[in-house]
This record gives structure tokens, C-alpha cells and sequence, in this order.
């Protein structure tokens, strides 16, 4: 963005606003501190979500990250405001299975149903690995 004019904010605790020229051609008035910050970039036709770009993210798929300590694959899911550990397994694919599943448990089934099917399958497969 381009800076066209400066001026005091109409809003005197806010010191002063911009009138820039964004690339696409529209004008736009912004602080002068969200320029500086790098708050705004753009009038708004370019918009990054911080979720489509998480850099903490190694695997690709959401809940699904690798424990530095033990280079496994840790699997998470949350529900109702609570996470829940679905483990760590050696291989992605099976983490990444095991995620879909219990999400399907999940989604899929009344209250109570839920949770008695999702600890029953979480028992489960602690046996079988």
C-alpha cells in the first residue's frame, strides 16, 4: 500500500491515519501504527488466514504432530472444549487413521453414546499396539 495523504485520526488517542492506494487501485484509510506493524497490507482483497497456514503444523493434517522427544506421531482430537490423546504411533498413516476414525465416533453419535464408544475404541487400540 501506498501512502496518498497523512492525517490526525478523528480520533485524537489514535495520533494519525493514513489514506493509502492499495495495488488493486481502491483507497483505503488506516492508522498509521497498523502500517508501521504491518497490521494491514492490503484494502482487504488479500486475506491470509492464520489457520490455513499453521507453522507449528509438521504433518499437514489438522491434530496431528510429532513429539520431538519420542519422533513419534502424537494424535489429539477435541471436543466440547476438552482435548483428548489418541496416542503416538510410529507410522502417519495410522495416526492419521485412527484421527478420521475417532472423529467419526465423535461426530456421528448422541452424548452419551459418544463418550462411552470413544474410551471403549480408545481401550481398544492401546491393546492392539
Amino acid at each position: 500500500m501506498k501512502v496518498i495523504e497523512e492525517r490526525p485520526s478523528k480520533n485524537k488517542k489514535y495520533g494519525k491515519e493514513c489514506v493509502c492506494l492499495c495495488s488493486c487501485g481502491k483507497k483505503k484509510t488506516v492508522l498509521r501504527t497498523h502500517l508501521i506493524q504491518e497490521v494491514v497490507r492490503s484494502c482487504g482483497h488479500i486475506r491470509q488466514s492464520p489457520r490455513d497456514k499453521n507453522s507449528k503444523n509438521t504433518s499437514g493434517e489438522r491434530c496431528i504432530s510429532i513429539n520431538k522427544k519420542t519422533q513419534k506421531w502424537q494424535t489429539i482430537i477435541r471436543y466440547k472444549n476438552h482435548s483428548y490423546n489418541l496416542g503416538e504411533y510410529e507410522d502417519i498413516e495410522k495416526a492419521i487413521d485412527i484421527r478420521n476414525r475417532s472423529e467419526d465416533i465423535l461426530y456421528n453419535w448422541s452424548e452419551i453414546e459418544t463418550y462411552q464408544k470413544l474410551f471403549k475404541y480408545m481401550r481398544d487400540e492401546q491393546k492392539i499396539r
